[in-house]
C-alpha cells in the first residue's frame, strides 16, 4: 500500500538513508479482558543524522516534513484514538529531540483494542486501496490470541537492495504481553516466557518477519 502519511515519510527516510529503527508494541491485559497498550516508535538510533534531515527540503528524492506536520499528524491520531469509545486515558508522546514516539490508551476489552488498530491503520492508508481490516487479539477464559493473519510477500526481501536487505535486518520489533496469573502454555516458539509466567516477549527483525521466518502468533494459555 502507498502511504502518504508524514510520519510515515520520515520512517520511509529513515530506511532509505542506511538508519535502523525499533517498534515495540505492550499490552497489559487485566483478568476482565480490558487493559493497556503501549506503542513505541524508537528512532534514536539515528537522531544526529534526522536533525541534520529535517533542516532540509529535500532528501533523496523525498520532501522532508516539516515538524509542524509532524505535529499535526500525531494530533491527528491523538483524534483518532480518543474518538474511539471504549479507548480513555489516550497519549501521544513525541521527544523530537531523541526521536521517540509513542501512543498509548486504555481500552475495556480488546474488541475496542482492534478497532482502535484498524482505524489508525485507516488513518495511515490515504490511497486507493482498502484497509485490510483484521482482529490482531482475541481474549476469552483462559486463552489470549495474537492474530497475524497478514499476507507475507516473501519476495520482497530478495528483491531489495542490499542497502534495504541491510535495514531490514537491523530494524527491530518487540512484542510484549503482560498478564495478572501465571501463563501456563504459549504456542509461539520464538516467544520467550518471563521467569514470572506472567509475561511473554518476542524479538524479531523486519527481515525475519518479511520472509516468514518469525510470526507474530502467539495461543497464550493460563
Amino acid at each position: 500500500m502507498k502511504f502518504t502519511l508524514q510520519i510515515t515519510i520520515l520512517v520511509a527516510l529513515l530506511l532509505l538513508l542506511s538508519s535502523c529503527f525499533e517498534v515495540t508494541e505492550e499490552v497489559n491485559m487485566n483478568e476482565d479482558g480490558s487493559g493497556k497498550v503501549k506503542v513505541t516508535i524508537n528512532l534514536s538510533e539515528s537522531q544526529r543524522s534526522l536533525v541534520n534531515y529535517m533542516k532540509m527540503d529535500e532528501v533523496e528524492g523525498m520532501r522532508v516534513p516539516s515538524r509542524t506536520e509532524l505535529d499535526r499528524e500525531l494530533d491527528l491520531f491523538h483524534r483518532t484514538l480518543q474518538g474511539i469509545e471504549g479507548m480513555s486515558e489516550v497519549k501521544v508522546n513525541r521527544d523530537f529531540d531523541r526521536f521517540i514516539f509513542s501512543f498509548s490508551g486504555d481500552f475495556t476489552n480488546v474488541k475496542v483494542l482492534n478497532q482502535a488498530i484498524n482505524e489508525l491503520a485507516e488513518v495511515f492508508n490515504r490511497s486507493n486501496y482498502q484497509t485490510l481490516k483484521k482482529d490482531n487479539f482475541h481474549y476469552v477464559g483462559n486463552q489470549f490470541d495474537r492474530y497475524f493473519k497478514y499476507p507475507i510477500q516473501a519476495d520482497i526481501y530478495d528483491e531489495a537492495s542490499l542497502t534495504m536487505r541491510y535495514l531490514m535486518d537491523t530494524a527491530r520489533l518487540i512484542s510484549v504481553f503482560r498478564f495478572p496469573k501465571p501463563i501456563q502454555e504459549i504456542s509461539n516458539k520464538n516467544a520467550m516466557l518471563s521467569p514470572s509466567k506472567k509475561s511473554v516477549m518476542l524479538q524479531a527483525s523486519i527481515a525475519e518477519l518479511a520472509k516468514g521466518e518469525v510470526l507474530l502468533d502467539n495461543k497464550i494459555s493460563f
